[in-house]
């Protein structure tokens, strides 16, 4: 699951036409989608069976970790179109 939630902000990045704004804010919800599955079924995995990981590092935190890089493309992504749309 943690290897998946990659390639969705990759390939949302990957099918849009360069918008540098709508890149960031489909990448950001991908990822922040991703940690919350991530959250959710590594931690309920690791309380019954042994350690599921990612480059030795537990799939929940894995889950913080895509939660807080999405939050900040998502933040990213705002700021550039309220910046966008003062600057006219």
């Amino acid at each position: 699951i943690a290897l998946v939630a990659w390639f969705l902000p990759l390939l949302s990045c990957g099918l849009l036409d360069y918008n540098i704004n709508a890149a960031f804010l489909c990448a950001g919800i991908s990822l922040f989608a991703g940690g919350i599955v991530c959250r959710h079924f590594g931690k309920k995995w690791n309380q019954s069976t042994g350690t599921h990981t990612l480059y030795a590092i537990p799939v929940e935190i894995w889950g913080w970790i895509y939660l807080i890089v999405g939050g900040l493309l998502t933040l990213a992504a705002v700021a550039g179109v309220i910046r966008k749309a003062i600057s006219g």
